[in-house]
């Protein structure tokens, strides 16, 4: 993820959950709320609340504090003194352990290593909480998300304190995000069940470990722990001892009694941990309930990448490059990548609303990742994940037809049930286009890489974006993988499947469209079926209906059409090169569409013919000459100097 594009992401964790006494809490979620942000350092730039959701009172929200912005026009480096300074925290009255808590988070992975450093004093005074001997202090490292980190406060039972966190001491990284900063007492015993990591789909005959992490949230240090899970048919214990888990820490397991899957059907279970020999002082976190599906078959699962993009985006062409990198990587074949684009010409707004990305460039993957930062290697590694997790549909394409009159078609899915399914789950479609252009200022690309300034970048069509200027004019651009139109709309068409389903039932469903108004010959239709419930895209299946019928291709394939020179400045020589003698006409159409010049009726003989254009008295810029021979038009791209 590159720091210089990004608007704020954000990255939601919910509060670690307690029993224990909690004296202080703050998540954001209404502002700074009871912290108050000091700009020490006076550049105008300091704490504030970063959202991913729509709303104010949005789950989502975190403090944030940069060492770099982005002005509108340029990169801004800062050096940034930044205090947040809590309210009274009163520990009058409280006794043993106390702890204080929080998470932390680098909002640019490329560029992590933000410096902060977190005091606990008896005084609110800058001066005050830079004296305190209980401290915390750490660059930040890349991490797959939110850090928890915890400081040792017991020394000020009884007592009123302040907690200050300063981001200092660095200078053109990106963003420190800091949530649920908490402060309670640590119960003596109390083990917290984290994650469960088993499989959720397995093929029937097979068994499954049982695996997760727990970690352990109590003073004294977890030395033996019981397992258990059931899956309603009674407790499979296993008892873990020669631990050594202390405070915070995490311990992954693995149950030594596999579960078998024997029946295509949903093995619903409940893990559960606690601590061998000691009674925990809080039982409400030490299950977690986890479901393996069996599966009559294993289907092989598409990975759908929508990038939210725009020609306005000056970061958008590293999001092109990815997906060209990602097509044309042998090694993930179910990759299937669709730009959705936002604010120019080729935006669908029911597409971009739907999508509902948070920043540009932006990815969503198979609606699971949602609002994940874009570059090549954020793609390889949102595929390699899901293509680690096992579906429970296949999505299949029997048969397409297609007329090449209306430019209408038909597609017959067969969706492949590998387990019961019992939620709304529903097939959609959306129309892709290859090789778009446009001759407006629309079609520019905004290119903050030209100069070299932000790394080098190639790809997509373009050998250097480095020196490619900025914008890239349209008439050295074209788009690719551009989604053009939902069929079913976002969520799919209601009624496309009807559930339930039961294992190994086939279900057949009809799509139907059309590529008018397309370059029908560099259309490709992806069908993806939706989970209603989380939506999820659970499989996907992807077609070119009329690969057979192509339009301008086809006409180049007979025609060949050679402007030169190009750039011009008063003729330039149209080289058409024909099968067979007909006629052409030929038009030069601006920037912003308008036809200034036309020349209908001309003859053409078989084989090579010269047409000559005048275009001395035309302004400077980037035009289009259309030639039409037969009622199918060829465009290229001039340039008059």
């Amino acid at each position: 993820m590159v720091k210089k594009i990004m608007q704020l992401f954000c990255f939601s964790m919910a509060a670690t959950s307690v029993f224990s006494q909690v004296h202080f809490y703050e998540d954001f979620n209404n502002g700074l709320g009871q912290f108050t942000s000091v700009d020490s350092d006076g550049d105008g730039y300091e704490w504030g609340i970063s959202y991913a959701g729509d709303d104010f009172m949005s789950q989502d929200s975190v403090a944030t504090s940069a060492s770099w912005i982005y002005n509108g026009t340029a990169g801004v480096i800062l050096y940034p003194d930044n205090w947040l300074i809590s309210d009274t925290i009163d520990l009058t009255g409280v006794t043993g352990n106390i702890e204080l808590s929080w998470m932390v988070y680098a909002q640019d992975q490329d560029y992590a290593a933000e410096n902060y450093t977190v005091y606990v004093d008896t005084t609110d005074s800058i001066n005050g909480l830079t004296a305190s001997t209980v401290t915390f202090n750490e660059v930040l490292t890349p991490s797959n998300g939110y850090m928890f980190r915890t400081l040792d406060v017991s020394s000020f039972a009884g007592k009123k304190i302040f907690i200050g966190f300063r981001h200092h001491n660095v200078s053109d990284e990106f963003r420190m995000n800091l949530d649920d900063v908490q402060v309670k007492t640590v119960e003596q015993v109390d083990i917290e069940m984290t994650s469960i990591t088993a499989e959720t789909h397995v093929q029937t005959g097979n068994s499954v470990d049982i695996t997760g992490s727990l970690v352990n949230r109590g003073y004294d240090t977890v030395t033996a722990i019981q397992l258990i899970w059931n899956d309603g048919s009674g407790d499979n214990i296993d008892t873990i001892s020669g631990l050594s888990v202390a405070l915070n820490q995490s311990y992954n397991f693995t149950h030594g009694i596999q579960l078998n899957v024997a029946n295509p059907t949903p093995y619903n279970l409940t893990v559960s941990a606690y601590s061998l020999g000691m009674d925990d002082n809080d039982s409400t976190d030490n299950s977690l309930a986890h479901t393996v599906n069996g599966l009559t078959f294993i289907p092989e699962r598409k990975i759908v990448i929508e990038e939210g993009t725009g020609t306005w985006c000056g970061f958008c062409p590293r999001g092109a490059v990815a997906m060209e990198a990602m097509y044309a990587d042998n090694t993930r074949p179910n990759f299937i990548g669709i730009a959705v684009h936002n604010g120019d010409p080729m935006t669908v707004t029911a597409y971009d609303n739907g999508a509902d990305f948070d920043g540009f460039p932006g990815m969503n993957a198979n609606r699971k990742l949602l609002n994940e930062g874009v570059s090549t290697q954020s793609m390889q590694a949102a595929y390699d994940q899901l293509s680690a997790e096992t579906t429970y549909l296949e999505a299949e394409i029997t048969n397409t037809t297609f007329n090449p009159n209306d430019n209408s078609f038909s597609i017959d899915v067969d969706v492949n049930f590998a387990t019961p399914v019992t939620t709304e789950h529903r097939i959609g479609a959306i129309i892709i286009e290859n090789k778009v252009w446009g001759t407006s200022s629309g079609y520019n690309q905004v290119n903050y890489y030209d100069g070299g300034s932000y790394g080098p970048l190639s790809g997509a069509g373009i050998s250097d974006w480095t020196t490619a200027g900025d914008p890239v004019y349209a008439d050295q651009m074209e788009y690719q993988h551009v989604g053009r139109a939902l069929i079913g709309g976002y969520g799919g068409a209601a009624g496309s499947l009807t559930l339930p389903a039961t294992a190994g039932s086939t279900q057949s469903y009809t799509v139907n469209g059309s590529l008018n108004g397309y370059n029908r010959g560099n259309c490709e239709v992806v069908i993806v079926v939706i989970n209603s419930t989380t939506g999820e895209i659970m499989n996907a299946a992807k077609v070119a209906p009329a690969s057979n019928y192509a339009s301008i291709e086809e006409t180049e394939n007979t025609v060949n059409l050679t402007l030169y020179p190009n750039p011009a400045i008063d003729n330039v020589q149209l080289l058409v090169s024909t099968g067979e003698a007909g006629s052409a006409s030929t038009q030069v159409i601006n920037s912003v569409g308008q036809v200034v010049m036309s020349n209908p009726n001309q003859t053409l003989v078989k084989g090579d013919n010269t047409l000559t254009i005048n275009v001395q008295q035309l302004p400077k810029g980037l035009y289009f000459v259309n030639v039409t021979i037969d009622g199918k038009t060829i465009s290229k791209k001039l340039t008059v100097n």
